[in-house]
């Protein structure tokens, strides 16, 4: 069994409160992120899609995560078109739900994080 690699960003653009240590993005749709030895936490952030047509945006979700015997959380990553937005999440632990499109007060919403956001 290969062991999980720890990529190491050399261009991290999320420091500060969102953290200065490694990184790993997920792009549109569902994957499942394998937690690497010797990591016990995380800290996930989760964006939901904004919503077409001069829609509303997504919502925001961030959370510290303690993964004691964890081995994989599900990824997803909600899509943005010319509809509503997608909804995201980081397994059970926090998640946001997409805009609604053509609208002013559509605007989606963080849930489960430390952090929660429209």
């Amino acid at each position: 069994m290969a062991l999980a690699e720890i990529q190491q960003s050399t261009t991290n653009p999320i420091t500060g409160v969102f953290g200065t240590g490694q990184v790993k993005m997920f792009t549109v749709g569902s994957s499942t992120w394998t937690v690497p030895i010797g990591v016990t936490r995380c800290r996930a952030r989760v964006w939901g899609a904004g919503g077409g047509n001069s829609g509303c945006g997504g919502g925001f979700a961030m959370k510290e995560i303690d993964l004691g015997a964890t081995t994989s959380v599900a990824v997803t990553v909600g899509l943005g078109s010319s509809g509503n937005g997608g909804s995201s999440s980081f397994g059970a632990y926090c998640s946001a739900t997409g805009g609604t499109a053509n609208s002013t007060s559509g605007q989606g919403t963080g849930t489960g994080g430390d952090i929660n956001s429209t």
